[in-house]
């Protein structure tokens, strides 16, 4: 008999650590998921902020920035 509640509660102690083991797993997870989304939202914000960065710089456009001031300046 001793050995058999022994037994019993080895049991329960292994299901409460793989419960507590699981629940972390989950809790990480999520974590994880978030960082991603962050990540992936402020990889997109970047790229919109290098494309506008190289249109405003590109060649075209900073000839019409110099033709634009040499107008206003005649």
């Amino acid at each position: 008999m001793e050995l058999e509640r022994q037994v019993n509660e080895l049991k329960a102690k292994c299901e409460q650590t793989e419960k507590r083991a699981q629940e972390q797993r989950q809790v990480e997870e999520k974590k994880h998921a978030e960082e991603i989304q962050f990540l992936k939202r402020t990889n997109q914000q970047l790229k919109v902020n290098n494309d506008v960065t190289v249109m405003v710089l590109s060649p075209i456009h900073t000839e019409r920035v110099y033709t634009c001031q040499h107008v206003k300046s005649n």
